[in-house]
């Protein structure tokens, strides 16, 4: 969680993983004088910033993105991003109202926690 300098409050959640390095990649490491090296891998992240707080939501929809990405699906990865950004409302009333989003397959709750 971030506060701006206004008081307003700003959570985070990401996820990382760890990718093998290309080809090309890999052959400039190999030029560096490493040539005993098989496999490289490289530290990634994805990231959700909010306004809202809703963590273990956002912790399942990462965890779906990145299996939609290894599964090299044709829709492009970016439609299920603009799916969850511009077309999910935001649960009005705290505690109340629950807002079910399937990606994935999988549906993942947002529900605003009571104060």
């Amino acid at each position: 969680m971030l506060t701006d300098s206004g008081g307003q409050r700003i959570y985070g959640t990401a996820l990382t993983f760890d990718e093998t390095l290309s080809s090309e990649l890999r052959a400039q490491v190999r030029a560096k004088g490493h040539v005993h090296v098989d496999q490289v891998f490289s530290q990634k992240a994805i990231c959700v910033l909010s306004h809202f707080s809703f963590l273990e939501s956002f912790k399942e929809v990462l965890k779906q993105l990145y299996r939609i990405h290894l599964s090299h699906t044709p829709v492009p990865l970016e439609r299920f991003v603009v799916n969850l950004l511009e077309e999910i409302p935001v649960p009005d009333k705290a505690g109340a109202v629950q807002v079910l989003h399937e990606i994935g397959n999988q549906p993942v709750p947002f529900y605003r926690p009571v104060d």
